[in-house]
């Protein structure tokens, strides 16, 4: 459980599954979910420029069914209403976007000529989704793998864009259920291809995603040795043992990835080390969550979470000068954040009542005049500096004198 504010997390790349056909796309995508998130990753043929970060798989199904069974003999009708739907809703779309509105017209009228052919609503589908029409791509899909159950790049296709809605949706249930479906899909692609190690890796993110632990831990665990989804494997599994409390566990597979890496750049490794740090303050080790995030903050000494993580850590472990070292790097980073302001003031009264020294206080006054300077809005942080000055006349701002005119 994350006990403060800031924290930087291992990326969670989010799943851009990259799919079509013939002329598109039909590529990969990222889900990730490093951290509060999660890494995702999708591998296809050909790659392509999706939308928006968009997640993957899809379906509730089990792994050797398809994800979404359409009746054929209903195919004909949805098709036609959905192609002329797409036509009429996306024609300002594509000339604002520059997509081709021919191209759009041509994918429509061939899914009408052609409704028993899943590569022309597979093509619609890539249309549909690159203009951002999640829904109308969902419908595409959906008859393709109608279709042919068996094909692959229909079920990638599918989860792309139920990916893509879900990461739309306000509420959380309905974006879960979305993230149910894709993995789903997930599981069909593994059902035709069980060497899929891309589709595993969507899966464990669409299953971390729609709070399924248990699941993504064994989705992840057969990847931990994969050259190519190794390392983010690795980090997954070890937030998904944290959600569900084995935070020793948890930390042994964050200990192991930054031992083992060779291939992570430094802020990546700066989030393998704050996620450790964040476990390690929950197992009470306030030892090894200090040098974790002084290593984090090491390894990204520009990044403004970092050393308000290692503030956090350090008055944690009692070290409240470390403490209020680490908050004034934050504050030269962002001077114009009252928060951090704020914060300097507060561990400077703390280290004030702990030695006594009036000169602590005076600093915490200043920092909390900064902070009232930049937000005037905090009355109660105001009265508080108006409290102490009365107390100890000597921490008021020294009085401006000019020098008086001549006669």
């Amino acid at each position: 459980m994350r006990r403060f504010g800031f924290s930087a997390d291992l990326a969670a790349r989010t799943m851009l599954l990259m799919y079509s056909t013939a002329t598109t796309v039909r590529g990969v995508c990222v889900f990730a979910a490093m951290a509060s998130l999660v890494v995702i990753a999708c591998g296809c043929r050909r790659p392509a420029t999706p939308p928006a970060p968009a997640e993957q798989p899809a379906g509730d199904t089990h792994p050797s069914q398809p994800a979404i069974e359409t009746a054929p003999s209903r195919l004909g009708h949805r098709g036609r209403a959905v192609v002329r739907r797409t036509v009429k809703e996306l024609g300002d779309a594509a000339k604002w976007r520059r997509i081709s509105l021919a191209g759009l017209r041509a994918a429509a009228e061939a899914c009408e000529k052609d409704l028993a052919e899943p590569a022309t609503h597979m093509r619609a589908g890539d249309k549909a989704l690159a203009n951002g029409q999640t829904e109308l791509a969902i419908d595409c899909f959906t008859r393709a793998i109608a279709l042919s159950s068996k094909n692959a790049d229909a079920h990638r296709g599918l989860a792309v864009a139920l990916v893509a809605s879900a990461s739309e949706q306000t509420s959380t249930i309905e974006a879960e259920r979305l993230y149910r479906r894709a993995a789903g899909a997930c599981r069909a692609i593994l059902a035709i291809n069980a060497d899929d190690e891309t589709a595993r890796f969507n899966l464990g993110l669409a299953l971390m995603r729609s709070s399924s632990p248990t699941e993504a831990d064994e989705a992840f665990r057969p990847l931990l040795k994969s050259r190519k989804f190794g390392t983010e494997a690795t980090f997954n599994l070890a937030v998904v043992l944290a959600s569900q409390g084995k935070l020793a566990q948890a930390a042994g597979q964050l200990r192991r990835l930054i031992r083992t890496s060779r291939t992570m750049g430094p802020s990546d490794l700066a989030a393998a080390h704050t996620r450790l740090g964040e476990v390690l303050i929950d197992l009470e080790d306030t030892a090894g969550a200090l040098k974790a995030y002084q290593e984090a903050a090491r390894l990204t000494p520009k990044d403004v979470a970092a050393w308000l993580n290692l503030a956090v850590a350090a008055r944690a472990h009692g070290s409240y000068g470390y403490a209020v070292t680490a908050t004034r790097k934050a504050a030269q980073l962002s001077p114009f954040n009252a928060e951090i302001h704020l914060r300097l003031g507060n561990l400077l009264l703390e280290l004030h009542r702990a030695t006594k020294d009036d000169r602590f206080l005076r600093k915490a006054v200043a920092a909390w005049r900064n902070s009232v300077r930049i937000d005037p809005s905090q009355a109660a942080l105001r009265r508080r500096v108006e409290v102490y000055e009365r107390r100890a006349p000597e921490t008021r701002p020294a009085a401006t004198t000019t020098p008086a005119s001549g006669p």
